[in-house]
């Protein structure tokens, strides 16, 4: 234990931890003269006490109260605690349940007395010294907690061999790791001889699982307290601390452990203090206003309740009483850092980074060593854009190695620069090299499009670069925009000026256009700029999605009929939960549903008014407006909005979905109950129409009448609204079509099935073999084009694309084509270059043809086409020199 020892200059004899005799002495000597004055009174008012009166009751039992404390009866484990000092039973057990409560209320008088007696008593005590440095610091009395804890390093100096049990060498842990031990050390030489000494000793795991959290590595805190649950299954502590383990990656599992705990100990404050965090995250302001007022019956002077009023106000543009309530806060709790990185890192969380690292940067001025707060700076920097941040990450990895995030994000730097650099129009974009070959140009340009567009609509304009980094493996992109590997199911993220990418190579096989997510994304910084960041998460989503259906209707999000069944059914959430349904999916679709409903909402809010409304309500709370004050302005109140949007999703639900089997149920049952449905679509003869003309074409299909039942087909896909999901139709025709073996219809179906959302590469194949085959080279462009959104990192799109624009005359997309296929390892170069010079002199570039046919005849000196293409070159150069003889042996390559 090198490193402890070097800290501490704790001195160990050659045979471990082998009790000497007892020193009297120096126990009276290390006794503390500025706690003596008001513990040594108590115990002088104990000793006069009635013992009469305290015969009458029976002797307090420290298990019942400890487990009154477990359960949340504070009341009773002070009142147990101060009943057995005043019996003076000899039990610092009781010491220490009595500062804990105190700690735990808020209750410095009591606190200070348990304080004061129980180290008048048990001078040499490093627990009462390690509770009591917390107990001090959390009122902001720093100086007063050092000393408590130099004297806990003095202590363990003295007679190491006296904190050789289980508690005491539990503690000491924590001790070092609070002074910057090295953690693997601590772990070998404390907490894993405490196991040794008592597997089942529970303190031991839950020591070890701090420090992994700490430390951010989930996966291990997760299994040490698994472990510990094992052992100790009523303990709440545990099943908080499990749900800090799981929040980060599965907040249904963490909500289930924090729900355990409340059932153990209804008044476990950090707990409620967790709850109150998550319920912040998903903007829900009642569950936030009860669970802080829970806080405040259990403990009046916790300061982070303050803080969280805090936040709240500074998120509804009161920024005068944010200051009150933060002032509250620094006053019960005077000097500590904590309170300025719990602001930063909220602030940030809600994408406030700007005022984030404001709060972080003055909590560093209170504690420069705060390694949180120069993590959370190193990534809100970065978020911002500013290079600072790597400078403060690489300080934490130098400064704790074993900090996971750190270090993940130290190794990621070293690939990033490696990466390709893309700039302009106000664009930085990084990806891998060969990737940048590929499509490098199309980001840009997407981008660049997607500029023009959105800042024009929203009237904003951007005032510094934007930074694009596209990933192609899901763990660095995750280490990137999270700080840890492993958060899966993301395809991009926006913090404002950084945009974060899960590029197709990250996701195999893609399933979505890497496009649509550029362009939603973008929305994202558009939207954060005009609001400064001071967006609610359901409108920048549904915003966005909004914007990607605008752009390309085959990016529209489609209710799935599952989802619409919900909707039709009430099972929803209203508008203003909306953002708790990304923060605690249940399950992966409600990540969809989500995102659907959003989409809806934006819709519902430009259809109702228009989108001048929403750019005013962008602007409003761009300068602080609540967003209650700024939708009341167009929209009516929360109530209101709530009311129209469930009736505007119903319809829309219904008309997407009239030819589903499940709405059809549905609406079936409606019926039966007498509902009338006339009021929720537009043209209701129309729509039952559309059902029957389904049945119909059913009918000619069994009677073998394929032309007529194609006919039906046909108009019904015709007449139905854009609106309504017809999967079914277009099902049908193309089973109608292949059974005819008529490619044409078969080509024409295809392409309205990829119209409709159908970006899958099985699909997108077929469609491309039937448009070379019938030779309909303005198809095949289109295909390969969507090929190329879904998957721009295979041989096959650029394939398609090449042959398409040959074939079609369009010799400047072809070229491009061309060049992207030899990056290729598997292509046919010869070939392929060949081509490129045919489409270069068929756009007069004569002396980049000439310099790839040198190439050419390089590789294939008999290819008798490449000659003469060499012949065209010359004769257009006019070279002076004859151009070469054709061999004599050359064949028609």
């Amino acid at each position: 234990m090198k490193s402890l020892i070097q800290r501490s200059e704790i001195k160990r004899s050659s045979l471990g931890w082998i009790s000497p005799p007892r020193r009297i002495r120096e126990e009276a000597a290390l006794m503390p003269r500025g706690f003596l004055s008001r513990g040594a009174l108590l115990l002088i008012a104990i000793a006069f006490c009635p013992t009469t009166l305290l015969a009458q009751q029976p002797i307090p039992s420290l298990p019942e109260a400890r487990a009154a404390f477990q359960t949340g009866d504070y009341a009773t484990a002070l009142a147990e605690s101060k009943r057995a000092v005043e019996l003076r039973i000899w039990n610092e057990g009781w010491y220490l349940l009595g500062l804990e409560t105190s700690l735990m209320t808020g209750d410095v008088e009591n606190g200070e007395a348990f304080l004061e007696a129980g180290l008048t008593k048990f001078a040499s005590s490093i627990q009462s010294r390690w509770l009591g440095a917390q107990f001090l610091q959390a009122q902001g009395r720093q100086e007063e907690a050092r000393k408590l804890l130099d004297e806990i390093a003095d202590l363990a100096q003295r007679a190491p061999w006296r904190y050789s049990d289980r508690a005491n060498r539990t503690t000491l842990a924590r001790f070092f790791l609070s002074e910057g031990a090295d953690p693997k050390e601590v772990l070998t030489d404390f907490l894993d001889r405490v196991k040794a000494q008592d597997i089942r000793y529970v303190d031991a795991y839950l020591a070890t699982a701090e420090l992994a959290l700490e430390k951010h590595d989930y996966a291990l805190a997760a299994d040490e307290l698994q472990l510990a649950i094992e052992l100790a299954p009523e303990l709440p502590d545990l099943h908080w601390r499990l749900g800090q383990a799981f929040s980060p990656s599965d907040p249904a599992v963490a909500i289930a452990a924090w729900q355990r705990c409340l059932a153990l100990n209804p008044n476990h404050l950090p707990c409620l203090l967790s709850l109150t965090d998550r319920a912040i995250d998903g903007e829900d302001r009642a569950a936030t206003e009860s669970l802080l007022q829970r806080i405040n019956s259990i403990n009046p002077r916790e300061p982070r309740q303050f803080v969280y009023r805090g936040l709240l106000a500074h998120l509804d543009g009161d920024f005068d009483q944010a200051d009150l309530w933060l002032q509250q806060a620094r006053e019960l709790s005077p000097g500590n850092a904590e309170i300025e990185v719990l602001l930063g890192r909220k602030l940030s969380q809600k994408y406030r980074f700007a005022e984030g690292v404001e709060a972080l940067r003055r909590a560093l001025e209170l504690s420069p060593n705060h390694r949180a707060a120069q993590l959370q700076l190193g990534q809100d920097l970065l978020r911002l854009g500013d290079e600072e941040g790597w400078t403060w990450i690489a300080r934490v990895r130098e400064e704790d190695p074993f900090q996971v995030t750190a270090y993940n994000l130290v190794q990621l730097r070293t690939e990033l620069n490696q990466f390709e650099t893309i700039e302009g129009g106000g664009f930085v974009i990084r990806m891998e090299r060969h990737e940048a070959e590929l499509y490098g140009d199309e980001v840009l340009a997407t981008l660049l499009e997607a500029r023009d567009e959105l800042c024009r609509r929203y009237d904003h304009e951007l005032t510094q670069p934007v930074l694009v980094e596209i990933f192609s493996r899901p763990s660095d992109f995750a280490v990137r925009t999270f700080g840890v590997p492993g958060a899966n199911g993301y395809l991009g993220v926006c913090f404002g000026h950084l945009i974060t990418v899960s590029g197709p190579a990250a996701n195999s096989p893609p399933s979505s256009s890497w496009k649509s997510v550029l362009w939603h994304e973008f929305t994202h910084t558009v939207t954060l700029g005009k609001t400064r960041h001071r967006i609610p998460r359901w409108l920048s989503e549904g915003l966005s999605v909004m914007e990607e259906g605008r752009r390309d209707p085959m990016w529209s999000r489609r209710a799935s009929s599952a989802e619409r069944r919900r909707v039709l059914d009430g099972q929803t959430p209203p508008v203003s939960e909306l953002s708790e349904l990304f923060l605690n999916p249940q399950a992966p679709s409600d990540i969809n549903l989500a995102y659907l409903l959003s989409g809806w909402v934006a819709e519902f809010l430009v259809e109702t008014q228009d989108e001048a409304a929403v750019r005013g309500l962008l602007e409003d709370l761009g300068v602080g407006i609540s967003l209650e004050e700024a939708l009341g302005r167009r929209w009516g109140n929360s109530t209101s909005i709530d009311t129209q949007f469930a009736d505007y999703s119903r319809r829309r639900a219904l008309l997407e979905g009239w030819l589903d089997p499940d709405v059809q149920q549905w609406r079936e049952q409606q019926v039966e109950q007498g509902v009338d449905l006339s009021t929720w679509l537009p043209d209701t003869d129309a729509t039952l129409a559309w059902r029957t003309r389904v049945d119909e074409a059913r009918e000619a299909e069994t009677e073998g009448r394929v032309d007529d039942a194609l006919a039906i087909w046909e108009q019904l896909d015709s007449d139905l609204p854009p609106q309504v999901e017809r999967t079914v139709v277009l099902v049908a025709r193309l089973a109608l079509a292949r059974a005819i073996d008529d490619q044409r219809q078969e080509l024409n179906v295809l392409r309205r099935v990829i119209d409709e959302g159908g970006l899958q590469a099985d699909i997108l194949a077929r469609a491309a073999e039937v448009a070379e085959l019938e030779q309909d080279w303005s198809a095949l462009t289109a295909i390969a084009s969507r090929m190329h959104e879904l998957d721009p990192l295979t041989y096959q799109s650029h394939q398609w694309s090449a042959r398409a624009r040959i074939n079609s005359g369009d010799a400047a997309e072809a070229i491009p084509a061309l060049r992207r296929l030899m990056t290729f390892e598997s292509s046919n170069r010869t070939l392929v270059q060949r081509q490129l010079a045919e489409q270069l002199i068929a756009t007069e570039q004569y002396e980049a043809a000439e310099r790839e046919l040198v190439e050419v005849v390089l590789l294939a000196p008999r290819s008798r086409q490449a000659w003469e293409l060499f012949r065209v070159v010359r004769e257009h150069t006019r070279e002076e020199s004859e151009p070469p003889a054709v061999p004599e042996d050359a064949n028609n390559r």
